[in-house]
């Protein structure tokens, strides 16, 4: 089987469905954030704060850079991982890119049972909304499927409908 890229806005679901999908099929899971967090050894508002977004986004490339070749993996990745353009060839290796696209308002209503406060980037509804309009079309100009998330109620939904991307 292929990977499974997965790609998308903060609080669309891609860490909750990636492992959901990893352990009803059987492919390892990769979370870029988790891995980030590893290496810097800190916590990714405290990455943004003490050293910056730049700072951030190098060590995500460095991370994607370094995702191994295997089969099998389902890699879940930062949702501004495409704001640097030199990832896009570095996604684009790793598998079969997917978008799980949600509607501002959808992620809004999944982030309020979430810490908000580990999205640097998001604070509110209104930061959302600015957020997904302009990155809607980095998310679609990578990737190879989209997923409309709006559909689902839950991850597990999502993650069942990624079967039909590899197969």
């Amino acid at each position: 089987m292929k990977n499974i890229v997965l790609i998308g806005m903060p609080g669309s679901g891609k860490s909750s469905v990636a492992k959901i999908f990893a352990q009803e099929y059987l492919y390892k899971h990769i979370d870029s954030d988790m891995e980030i967090v590893k290496k810097a050894k800190k916590n990714i508002p405290d990455i943004f704060k003490v050293h910056g977004e730049n700072y951030f986004r190098e060590l995500e490339s460095e991370i994607i850079k370094n995702i191994p070749q295997d089969k099998n993996l389902i890699i879940a990745l930062g949702g501004g991982c495409v704001t640097y353009k030199k990832n896009f060839d570095l996604i684009k290796k790793l598998g079969i890119v997917i978008y799980l696209f949600c509607r501002p308002n959808k992620i809004h209503k999944n982030l309020m049972n979430d810490k908000i406060n580990l999205r640097p980037l998001i604070q509110n509804y209104l930061s959302i909304k600015k957020l997904f309009s302009q990155r809607y079309n980095l998310y679609k100009n990578i990737c190879d499927y989209t997923l409309d998330c709006n559909k689902f109620s839950s991850p597990k939904q999502a993650a069942h409908k990624l079967i039909c991307f590899v197969k």
